[in-house]
């Protein structure tokens, strides 16, 4: 029999491309680890983006040490883990497969986690808590990646977008 997380265990699965690592994903993140003992990271693999994408991204390495930069930077304390993401199947898979205790998502990916729930209760398995991450608009309402590479800009910060270095 395969080895499942606790259900004690305090643990979220978040995800994403996170290119152009703007102040959105880091308060995505902080959100994260301030929600969660245990956070699994799904990072979306070049591959897997590329179909998804109409403009070129970060090569994964770079985006993934971007995120285990800013993690470090900000002395998290809680455990995480990164998958390299290359499908939704893959998160279906592992949420229902492990006793995970909530997604920390988009209004986007709702749907895909409310079916995960489903297969789970019909499991006998507890349901996730799906919390639709809050969106920070302290600077540029509906920040995202996809914004600034639609306006094709080699500065980020020309827009006003907070790019830091990690």
């Amino acid at each position: 029999m395969e080895k499942t997380i606790s259900q004690t265990n305090d643990s979220a699965v978040i995800g994403g491309t996170f290119d152009v690592f703007h102040l959105g994903h880091q308060e995505y993140i902080k959100y994260s680890f301030q929600n969660a003992s245990k956070i699994y990271i799904f990072l979306s693999k070049d591959d897997y983006i590329k179909h998804a994408k109409n403009y070129q991204i970060e090569p994964y390495q770079q985006r993934e040490q971007k995120i285990r930069n800013f993690i470090q930077a900000n002395s998290f304390s809680n455990e995480f883990t990164i998958f390299p993401l290359n499908s939704l199947d893959q998160i279906r898979e592992f949420c229902i497969q492990n006793d995970i205790s909530k997604t920390i998502t988009s209004e986007d990916y709702v749907f895909l986690f409310n079916d995960i729930n489903e297969k789970r209760k019909k499991l006998g398995k507890f349901e996730m808590n799906v919390i639709v991450k809050p969106r920070f608009e302290k600077i540029i309402p509906n920040l995202c990646s996809t914004i600034y590479h639609t306006l094709e800009t080699s500065d980020p910060r020309s827009l006003g977008f907070p790019v830091l270095s990690f």
